[in-house]
């Protein structure tokens, strides 16, 4: 796997503790869209 750049990053759903995004990424020259969770608290 090569150079992994993110283009962007879009809020795809937000809730009380989480946040789903879509991440625009390319790698190779090629382009993917990736899911990002991001847990706002403690379990």
């Amino acid at each position: 796997m090569g150079a992994i750049k993110r283009e962007s990053r879009e809020l795809a759903y937000e809730g009380t503790i989480v946040k789903v995004y879509k991440d625009h990424v390319v790698i190779d020259g090629k382009r993917a869209v990736w899911d990002y969770i991001q847990h706002n608290g403690a379990a």
